[in-house]
């Protein structure tokens, strides 16, 4: 069981030395050194800004691979990215996928009723919507052909084109989008994407007030259904710039419910992989650290292909950190279920009598004595009170 003992009050000579200790520990161990490898620049940079995005169905491929031939033969000078939801597979491709749709200027969708079904579909489509609403320069138009009878409305937010399966139609959409993306490129790219995390940030705090409370200074759920998990495996990735922000969520975790197996401090490669492979929950701190290292880039598409895989239940919890970056586009799009950056903690903290607190941490091999801000401590709680009520081996009181 981890030992968490949170203490507010002044900051005694020993307490400094403790830290000043662990500090120097953690920069020799592997837990600071974890996430420092590679870099995604190069990765990034090397992917080309596509010109059109086709995104489509197996199930009604007939239509969207002429509209490509179409495309390529008439408009050489045009890049396009082809993607059916069944050629692309595992965390690579899934990764591919994800920066495509991030890079290019414009995504024709055809639906289709498997494209409806379709995991990988609906996350592309969603990834250049979003990027839409953020008033991002990119065109989104969704195609609606003979192949499906009705459109969903969560895919009617954006105006669709109703056409047929004739070559003249295709040939015609083909030159349409063509000379939308041309006089586009033109155009300087305006992206507002403050625009879309404030709105992020407002449907997280209406999250939050409907699930949780502030009570005594602490975050307590509104249920009131306690769950006590008695096992599970929960994996921990993060760059050094969260080091203490992990262990000290993995400590209160443990305290709350000793059962849980807590994984860290990082293991060689190949255990690494295991463990994210079998884990029943990964934590995942992104922050601008964490996007910058090709490791930790690697877990989360491999988590994230677990995830839609495993799609009745979550694999992965997103903790949001110190990420300012507006690219990737589609990292800011995940799902956050706590964003420390949010004007809540700090909210929560003019209402809350505490002082910043102090945890002694002893868990998974990692020692030391750790500090948070107020705010940083009120959405840990938050996000640990989360994950406890999401681990698969919990029972009902």
């Amino acid at each position: 069981m981890g030992d968490v003992n949170p203490d507010v009050g002044t900051t005694s000579k020993a307490d400094t030395q403790e830290e000043t200790r662990f500090e120097n520990e953690a920069k020799d161990g592997d837990l600071s050194e974890f996430g420092k490898a590679g870099s995604t620049s190069s990765l990034l940079d090397a992917v080309s800004v596509y010109d059109i995005f086709v995104s489509y169905s197996s199930d009604s491929s007939d239509v969207p691979r002429e509209f490509e031939t179409v495309l390529r033969q008439n408009h050489p000078d045009l890049t396009v990215y082809c993607d059916g939801d069944d050629s692309k597979t595992g965390s690579s491709g899934l990764q591919e996928t994800y920066i495509a749709a991030d890079k290019t200027h414009c995504m024709v969708a055809f639906l289709s009723p498997g494209y409806i079904q379709s995991s990988q579909c609906n996350e592309e489509f969603n990834i250049v919507l979003a990027r839409h609403y953020a008033q991002d320069s990119v065109l989104l138009i969704p195609v609606h052909t003979n192949a499906l009878e009705t459109v969903p409305r969560r895919f009617t937010s954006i105006p669709c084109i109703d056409m047929g399966s004739g070559t003249g139609e295709i040939a015609l959409l083909a030159e349409k989008l063509a000379d939308m993306v041309m006089r586009m490129k033109l155009r300087q790219s305006l992206c507002s994407a403050l625009i879309f995390k404030q709105k992020l940030q407002e449907r997280r705090a209406a999250d939050f007030k409907r699930r949780f409370r502030l009570e005594g200074g602490q975050v307590v759920r509104n249920s009131t259904m306690s769950v006590e998990v008695k096992s599970g495996d929960v994996v921990y990735s993060f760059a050094e710039d969260c080091s203490k922000l992990a262990a000290i969520m993995c400590a209160v975790m443990k305290q709350r419910a000793p059962g849980l197996t807590c994984h860290l401090r990082p293991s060689n490669p190949t255990q690494r992989w295991g463990q994210l492979q079998s884990a029943d929950l990964v934590v995942m701190f992104v922050s601008d650290l964490f996007i910058s290292s090709l490791a930790l880039l690697e877990e989360l598409y491999m988590v994230l292909w677990r995830q839609r895989l495993e799609d009745q239940r979550t694999i992965a919890y997103f903790v949001q950190c110190d990420h300012g970056a507006s690219t990737p586009f589609h990292l800011q799009a995940l799902p956050f279920s706590v964003s420390l950056e949010d004007n809540l903690w700090r909210r929560l903290e003019r209402a809350s009598s505490n002082k910043s607190p102090r945890y002694m941490v002893d868990v998974d091999g990692v020692r030391g004595t750790f500090r948070c801000t107020v705010p940083q401590n009120l959405a840990l709680t938050a996000a640990v009170q989360d994950i406890l009520h999401l681990m698969p081996h919990r029972q009902g009181r």
